[in-house]
């Protein structure tokens, strides 16, 4: 039984303003990556009925990625979810448009070179055998930087330069990054015109030769993903000024680097002072998103420079690395658990219980991978699950628990 409920519906406004004026401009910008919902003056009934195609969250951000890459002004999503709050919606279409792959005009690249950047949305709502659906409708507006045209400039003429500089597939991470680097730095200068939004761009490094942090940033980040590394574009404060630079992985780990302030050094005859450091980055600090225990578990960085020594991954990723681990259930025969290991001298905490929350059960601690659960009752089902216990850094470090486990005993 099909019940329709259809509301009449306030468009709220989501405004996306971490990048509307760039990095350097930006003066709140820590503060202003979340969506502020605001009321605005337009209502339309959105009918379920028609034959729209309506979306999966994913797919709803995989399309807008596919969209801004081409530039497209206005981008109109339809998703169908059970998720009431449209700011969630959203953030998880946000996020999913905008992350990392491979592309070099995704991720970083394409989030920083939004200029301004809205959305607004409708929805309604459907009954359906006692479940409640969502059907949304968002559309978002989107200035970039430069335009469609500048962008497929930029890239002819990175893929130009890659090849002077005789960089290969085969040529090592930090020749890669080591000769990029020097091009930009002796190439580069830093952009006095803070106000001309153009100098927050790759375009403008590339055909201009200055730029203002971002765009150091944003052709480092090109270069480097076009050769195949992982990097990302760090904003935050340099010298209580706000800044941009780089996180570059070589090797293992993830490295610092500043191109901004090292191409002043270098055309002053000076040595680098910001090249492939570890996570203590002098006069460098990073806005509080960076600084998450998710970024530093995902971002593994190096605990010093790069050639200094044997490379060791810093204190915070070391416990961060460990705490998002999430292991996996492998079998369960003859009341016998097996499950996958999560790293060297740990041990095992398993839970398992006839409540799905764990309210009351029983646990089993281990240093192997498989554990026998006692006491199962017939004809019960049994949720399990389990975690990792370590001593790092002097300290016990649990990881996340892993997922739920399903036994029909």
């Amino acid at each position: 039984m099909v019940n329709r409920i259809y509301k009449k519906v306030i468009i709220a406004v989501l405004a996306i303003s971490l990048s509307l004026s760039g990095i350097v401009s930006a003066g709140a910008a820590e503060k202003k990556e979340q969506f502020a919902v605001i009321p605005a003056q337009e209502n339309v009934k959105l009918l379920v009925n028609n034959k729209k195609q309506y979306l999966t969250i994913n797919q709803a951000g995989d399309v807008a990625r596919k969209k801004a890459l081409l530039h497209n002004s206005n981008i109109q999503l339809y998703i169908k979810t059970t998720e009431s709050s449209a700011n969630v919606v959203f953030e998880k279409i946000r996020k999913r448009m905008i992350r990392e792959t491979s592309d070099s005009n995704s991720g970083d690249y394409m989030y920083w070179n939004f200029k301004s950047s809205s959305a607004k949305y409708y929805y309604n709502t459907v009954v359906n055998d006692g479940k409640k659906y969502y059907y949304y409708d968002f559309r978002l507006n989107i200035k970039y930087r430069i335009t469609l045209k500048q962008q497929n400039q930029v890239d002819k003429r990175v893929k130009s330069i890659i090849k002077k500089l005789k960089l290969k597939k085969k040529t090592s991470d930090y020749k890669k990054v080591k000769k990029v680097y020097d091009y930009i730095c002796k190439s580069v200068t830093y952009a006095k015109n803070t106000s001309k939004g153009i100098n927050y761009t790759a375009y403008a490094a590339l055909f201009n030769k200055e730029a203002v942090c971002q765009g150091y940033a944003l052709l480092a980040y090109k270069f480097f993903k076009e050769l195949g590394l992982e990097t990302r574009l760090i904003p935050g404060y340099s010298s209580n000024q706000l800044h941009g630079w780089n996180i570059v992985k070589v090797g293992k780990y993830y490295y610092n680097i500043d191109s901004t302030w090292d191409a002043t050094y270098l055309q002053n005859n000076y040595k680098y002072h910001y090249f492939l450091k570890g996570d203590k980055f002098k006069n460098h600090k990073r806005f509080k998103q960076y600084k998450t225990d998710t970024f530093y578990g995902k971002y593994l960085m190096a605990a010093n420079a790069y050639g200094s020594g044997k490379a060791k991954m810093c204190k915070k990723s070391q416990i961060c690395e460990y705490a998002m681990k999430q292991g996996k259930v492998l079998s369960f025969t003859d009341n016998t658990l097996k499950f996958e290991k999560l790293a060297k001298k740990s041990k095992y905490t398993v839970e398992y219980s006839v409540n799905k929350k764990f309210k009351s059960g029983q646990t089993v601690t281990t240093t192997g991978n498989t554990v026998q659960l006692n006491n199962l009752e017939n004809d019960k089902v049994y949720y399990v699950r389990y975690r990792g216990t370590k001593k790092i850094k002097g300290k016990l470090r649990k990881t996340n628990w892993s997922d739920t486990f399903v036994i029909e005993n």
